[in-house]
């Protein structure tokens, strides 16, 4: 088959064209949504809550309630001073510790059940459960804010999908910090 070169030129623009919207849509606010497999959004929450972190350990965890709990994006902001912020994917709970008020878990559609994640903050930390492993880590300094998401396209978000899963806040040093979380189930 014979391409001409007008053929050839329309193509290019037509290429160039879809490269520079699919740039635009790739930028930082591109967020990928969690589907069903009925193609409707996941049911998403949010919680947002201040945790006084009584020294070094787990200060705020997410855990497995009866759905699959897909982490979407954690933020840690307005440390009250520098501290060292680990996100440590655990494979057993956390036991012990002073746990604070439970932070509330807010549904982004009032169509959505309520969640089944559970949520928790410490005031002196728990014994740690068996870590996976760390997957994100930031110095995060006085005042600063550590936003770690795990939505943008083609990132594996952490999955928790048994009893005794969950995604722990782990920080270096005594601190007070506003945590926000956001999951879908």
């Amino acid at each position: 088959m014979r391409t001409t070169t007008r053929s050839k030129t329309k193509a290019v623009r037509a290429a160039g064209w879809l490269a520079a919207v699919l740039a635009a849509l790739s930028g930082p606010m591109l967020r990928a949504q969690t589907v069903t497999q009925r193609g409707v959004p996941a049911p998403t929450y949010r919680a947002a809550f201040t945790v006084s972190c009584g020294g070094t350990g787990d200060c705020a965890t997410i855990s497995f309630g009866s759905e699959v709990v897909r982490v979407e994006q954690v933020t840690v902001s307005g440390a009250s001073a520098q501290v060292v912020v680990s996100l440590i994917e655990r494979t057993s709970a956390d036991s012990g510790g002073t746990a604070g008020t439970a932070p509330t878990a807010v549904a982004m559609s009032s169509s959505d059940p309520p969640a089944t994640a559970t949520l928790a903050d410490y005031t002196v930390a728990p014994t740690a459960g068996t870590a996976a492993g760390t997957i994100a880590i930031a110095t995060v300094a006085a005042g600063g804010t550590f936003t770690q998401n795990f939505s943008t396209a083609g990132d594996q978000a952490p999955t928790l999908e048994s009893a005794g899963q969950s995604l722990a806040i782990n920080v270096s040093a005594a601190a007070s910090l506003e945590v926000s979380i956001e999951w879908t189930e």
